[in-house]
C-alpha cells in the first residue's frame, strides 16, 4: 500500500477529529505543527524507526526512490538495516561530513510524515495543520493539499533556493525565484480535505491556488508565523503537537500561549506517550 493510499484510508477511519481529553477530563482541540529549517537533528531516523519501523521502511525507501538520495545516511543512519528491511539498491550519497540544505530538508520532510502518518495509526487527527516556514510542505501533504512526493520534491528546490539566495547576488535570486515560482505552478494542488493555516500568510488555505499562493509568499521572504500561531489555538482547550523533529515549535507556543498545552515527537518516550494513550495528554 502506498503511503497516500494509507493516508486515506486513515483520513477516513477518523474523518471527524480526534476527540481525546485532556489530563483533567476536558475535550481538547488538537493542531499539529511541522518544523522546518533548523530541525535536523542527528538522531532522528532512529527515532522514527524505532517508533514505526515498518512505516518509516516504506515511506524512506519511497522518498530514496524519487531522489535517487541516500537520505537515510543524512539522517545519519548509513549501509544499516533495521526491522523488516528488504537489500535496497546502493545510492550515491554525499561522502563529506555535511549535506546540502536539500537533502536535509527532505529528511525532515518525510521524518515529519513518518511521524504524522504513526500518530493517525495510532488514534489521533489533528482537527488544524500548520508547517513552520519549509515544514509547510509537510503540513500540505498531511492535509492532502499536496502528494508526498510532490511535496518531497519541493521541499528540496525551495531549501536549495533559500541556500542560494544567502550566498548569491538578487540578480540570481530574482531568477531562481521564478524557477521555483514555475515549478509551484506545475504542480496539481488539491482543495485540502484538513483545515490548514498558512504560515507565509497567516491565512486558512481552503483552495489549492491559496496553498500555492502561500508558498509563493515564503518563496518570497515572507514569514507570518507569529501571526500564523494565535490562529492554531484560542479555544481554551488546545493541544498543539510538534510533529517531527526537534522542540522549537512547542517552544514557542509554550511561551507566548502558555494555556497551550505542548507535546512533541522528538524522541522515543515522548512519541510512545502520544501512541499509547491517545486519547489522554
Amino acid at each position: 500500500m502506498s503511503v497516500w493510499k494509507a493516508l486515506a484510508r486513515w483520513m477516513g477511519i477518523h474523518s471527524n477529529g480526534h476527540v481525546g481529553e485532556l489530563e483533567n477530563g476536558e475535550n481538547m482541540h488538537c493542531a499539529f505543527v511541522y518544523p522546518g529549517q533548523g530541525a535536523h537533528k542527528a538522531t532522528m531516523a532512529d527515532v522514527v524507526m524505532e517508533a514505526f519501523p515498518t512505516l518509516a521502511l516504506q515511506i524512506f525507501q519511497q522518498a530514496e526512490r524519487a531522489t535517487g538520495v541516500d537520505l537515510r545516511a543524512v539522517a545519519g543512519r548509513p549501509n544499516r538495516d533495521f526491522l523488516l528491511e528488504s537489500p535496497r539498491p546502493e545510492i550515491p550519497h554525499h561522502q563529506n561530513t555535511g549535506h546540502p540544505a536539500k537533502d536535509v530538508q527532505a529528511v525532515v520532510y518525510t521524518v515529519s510524515l513518518i511521524t504524522h502518518l504513526g500518530l493517525l495509526e495510532s488514534g489521533w487527527h489533528p482537527d488544524v495543520v500548520a508547517g513552520h516556514r519549509l515544514g509547510s510542505y509537510a503540513a500540505l501533504a498531511a492535509a492532502g493539499c499536496l502528494s508526498f512526493t510532490d511535496g518531497l520534491h519541493l521541499v528540496r528546490e525551495h531549501a536549495a533556493l533559500t541556500a542560494e539566495q544567502e550566498a548569491v547576488t538578487e540578480t540570481v535570486s530574482s531568477t531562481s525565484r521564478a524557477r521555483m515560482a514555475d515549478r509551484l505552478a506545475d504542480v496539481d494542488f488539491r482543495e485540502p480535505y484538513l483545515p490548514v493555516v498558512g504560515s507565509g500568510t497567516a491565512q486558512p488555505l481552503r483552495t489549492g491556488a491559496q496553498a500555492r499562493q502561500d508558498l509563493l509568499a515564503q518563496v518570497d521572504g515572507q514569514d507570518s508565523w507569529p501571526d500564523t500561531m494565535p490562529l492554531l489555538v484560542g479555544r481554551g482547550r488546545d493541544v498543539v503537537v510538534e510533529v517531527g523533529p526537534g522542540r522549537a515549535l512547542t517552544a514557542q507556543f509554550a511561551q507566548s500561549h502558555p494555556q497551550v498545552v505542548t507535546r512533541s515527537t522528538a524522541d522515543i518516550r515522548r512519541i510512545r506517550r502520544l501512541t499509547e494513550h491517545p486519547a489522554r495528554v
